[in-house]
């Protein structure tokens, strides 16, 4: 009997240890995976409060990185691999920036900031030799927007007027415009594509091809509505539709996005509803030049394993009209918001706490992503706390599904204990080895009518099948009553429920362990 007990013992430990090793191992999987096929893991290269979008470009064999922090701006060099090389900051004297722009110049960079004066828009620019030390800084006024489309060309906006310039040519060139609301361009085969709001409700197309401007295009007028703004727009193209991208807020409130589809060959435009994935709640839309059709960034609703849900980076592509592909371009469990992309690389902002937000890197070359795809130590730090989190939430649900069996199987145990003594010692044992029985089938009814009812769509591939599952919650069973036997036979004189309920306790705990993290 003794030797019998201790094999017991021995077993449920090794149980215990099984089970947290799985709940480990499946934690371990889903941290180290990278976001996507397409997509590498994140590179953190910078921190700070942090508002606006981050700006990026590629020069030689270098990222450069650009972003607001506070009243500075700051820059932060890697190599092609995300390998920090370098980092300056400069005081701009300003809190106020709505965006930031980073350029190419013959001598070195510009580095831009727009904000306003006396409720007048200004664009403050800081001159940078080759290697970012600050030589000059100007000023442009009577700005109203700005924007990036390459590495060398800088569109901005002038209350009567667009002006396009090639920061290392010094190139430029214009058309006549009235004052916009907001600008957004992208790459396309023969050139730019811009997008305009004018009025709060006209918006406009016009396209720059040979370096020149093409003639505005109309699009489509809005009707106005009270409390109903919009913000944020982005655009792109397929073969034949361009899409032109803008978040609507009702009194403040994010009501979601609206695609406007145009004819790139006629006058007909349509408005959707833009959904990723079914989801609507799609925000901070970034156009991107692609052959496969209008390629945006933006943030969204993922779910994380089977039941995390996060706000990550999409990288999502429109085919005549219609959502045709995605794949998400980050992985973190903190929100990701303010995508950037300069050719093959990402920068973008993830919150790291108290105001603070971390500066990504991420990208789709192999070089980068052979290099920042291996396993990382803090994977493994994340996985065993999830594993210790979920352990946690399975000892406190006892109380939340562990009583639906414990609650039944003390009655029932109470009730033959109040009349043990007058049964012989044989039946005795046999009453135990039934309650066991008893205890278990309605543990097993328990976890089949939440866990694999309820949360079926949470349930690791492994233990998916009802029949696994029965298996494990019969198997646990078996070796907890069979110790709280063992112990019941070697005192008699005890009363059954003392004995009975260290089994009990055992069977609960080890079956919550099995499936409580991964519905929690």
């Amino acid at each position: 009997m003794k030797n019998a007990k201790r094999s017991y013992s021995i077993i449920i430990w090794v149980m215990l240890i099984s089970i947290l090793l799985f709940q480990y191992v499946i934690n371990i999987n889903l941290y180290k995976k990278p976001p996507s096929d397409r997509w590498s893991k994140e590179v953190h290269v910078g921190k700070g409060e942090i508002k606006n979008n981050p700006v990026l470009i590629k020069d030689d064999d270098k990222i450069i990185v650009g972003y607001q922090n506070k009243d500075q701006l700051c820059l932060v060099v890697t190599d092609r691999v995300g390998k920090k090389l370098d980092e300056k900051s400069y005081d701009v004297n300003e809190d106020f920036i709505m965006d930031t722009t980073l350029v190419k110049t013959k001598d070195g960079y510009l580095f831009n900031f727009r904000s306003t004066e006396n409720s007048v828009g200004y664009i403050g620019t800081l001159v940078l030799d080759k290697d970012f030390n600050k030589i000059d800084d100007r000023k442009i006024t009577n700005v109203n927007a700005m924007c990036q489309l390459e590495d060398n060309l800088l569109l901005i906006s002038y209350n009567d007027r667009l002006e396009l310039i090639n920061t290392e040519t010094s190139y430029k060139t214009s058309i006549n415009t009235k004052k916009v609301n907001m600008i957004s361009a992208v790459k396309n085969k023969d050139g730019y594509f811009i997008s305009l709001l004018q009025d709060e409700r006209d918006f406009r197309a016009v396209y720059i091809k040979d370096n020149k401007f093409q003639e505005i295009r109309d699009i489509i007028t809005i009707e106005r509505r009270d409390n109903l703004t919009y913000s944020n727009l982005a655009c792109s193209q397929d073969d034949k539709y361009g899409y032109i991208l803008v978040e609507q807020r009702y009194k403040g409130e994010f009501m979601g996005t609206r695609v406007i589809q145009f004819d790139l060959n006629g006058d007909e435009a349509i408005l959707k509803e833009l959904k990723v994935n079914d989801n609507k709640n799609v925000y901070d839309n970034v156009g991107v030049y692609s052959e496969e059709g209008a390629r945006f960034l933006a943030t969204t609703e993922r779910v994380f394993g089977k039941k995390d849900i996060q706000e990550s980076i999409v990288d999502y592509v429109i085919k005549d009209g219609e959502v045709k592909f995605f794949d998400y371009a980050t992985r973190l469990r903190n929100l990701c918001i303010y995508p950037s992309i300069s050719q093959d690389t990402m920068a973008f902002i993830s919150f790291s706490g108290q105001n603070q937000y971390n500066v990504n890197l991420a990208s789709m070359n192999d070089e980068f992503k052979e290099v920042n795809n291996v396993p990382r130590s803090s994977e493994y730090v994340m996985a065993f706390t999830a594993m210790l989190q979920g352990s946690l939430y399975a000892l406190a649900y006892v109380f939340v599904y562990g009583l639906r069996w414990i609650i039944p199987s003390l009655l029932l145990v109470g009730i033959i204990s109040f009349f043990d003594y007058s049964i012989s010692t044989s039946k005795r044992l046999k009453l135990f080895i039934g309650s066991g029985i008893i205890t278990t089938i309605i543990k097993i009814m328990s976890i089949i009518s939440v866990v694999y009812a309820q949360y079926y769509y949470a349930i690791p591939d492994v233990i998916a099948s009802k029949f696994i599952g029965v298996i494990i919650c019969i198997i646990i069973s078996f070796f907890s009553y069979a110790l709280a036997y063992e112990i019941y036979k070697k005192d008699l004189d005890n009363v059954m429920m003392i004995s009975f309920s260290v089994g009990l306790l055992i069977d609960t705990a080890l079956t919550l362990l099995v499936f409580v993290p991964s519905m929690v």
